[in-house]
């Protein structure tokens, strides 16, 4: 039996080309592109039936809640039933940040969401559709915006150079980032394909059924938000 998906971590400022141009450690305001990303991933992992929303945030970032108008309102709205914000200070990758918050996913499936890769692929179904794609096969899934390159390709390569923020990963990418975290996560996908298929899907092919009723969220008042500070592994030496 296929275990179902009910968190998505939504990882903000860990490889931002405009976050690295911050100088002394000061942390840039947000712009409106990226507000809007942010909302966009919201609103997709909301549309597609997921019931926890991780935020993981650098240091460098001024909290989520004061960014977006505040996670019990404006930013998660009242289907989410529960809002999680870690702080990371030395998290070096997106390998580093991800591994660091695997004790609050439990060891079970979940779905990652890069805001600033989102922008100019796909709808609000998409994260809906990749849920649909892994309810009929399973496995770990990455949205691709670039059709073309899947055909020419193949999977991992549209993987790592055609991914559209969108990511259904299992634990087993988990246990390959830690071992070789400079290797990415394409990597990582890469190493476990033989225990965990990857499919890649395309965002530009015909919508896919949305999540059915019986799993739609339900409206309810989300609980407190849990402020966390989950240190990532201290660099070897």
């Amino acid at each position: 039996m296929i275990k179902q998906p009910h968190k998505a971590v939504i990882l903000l400022g860990f490889g931002s080309s405009r976050r690295s141009k911050a100088c002394d450690g000061i942390a840039l305001p947000p712009s409106a592109a990226e507000n809007a990303a942010v909302q966009q991933a919201v609103k997709e992992a909301l549309a597609a039936g997921l019931k926890e929303l991780i935020f993981v945030t650098s240091d460098s970032r001024t909290p989520v809640e004061e960014q977006f108008g505040g996670l019990d309102g404006g930013l998660a709205g009242a289907r989410a039933e529960r809002v999680v914000v870690a702080r990371q200070f030395a998290a070096r990758s997106l390998g580093h940040a991800v591994c660091g918050i695997r004790h609050l996913l439990e060891e079970k499936p979940f779905v990652l969401l890069l805001p600033e890769d989102m922008q100019g692929h796909g709808g609000s179904d998409s994260t809906a559709r990749l849920l649909a794609a892994y309810r009929a096969g399973g496995g770990n899934l990455v949205a691709v915006g670039d059709e073309e390159v899947l055909r020419r390709d193949g999977s991992f390569a549209a993987a790592a150079t055609a991914a559209a923020g969108r990511y259904l990963l299992q634990p087993a990418v988990l246990d390959a980032l830690e071992e070789a975290p400079e290797a990415g996560l394409s990597g990582a996908l890469l190493t476990i394909a033989e225990a965990w298929p990857l499919t890649a899907v395309p965002l530009a092919a015909a919508p896919q059924p949305v999540v059915p009723a019986s799993e739609a969220p339900t409206l309810r008042a989300p609980r407190p938000v849990a402020l966390l500070a989950a240190a990532a592994p201290e660099a070897a030496d």
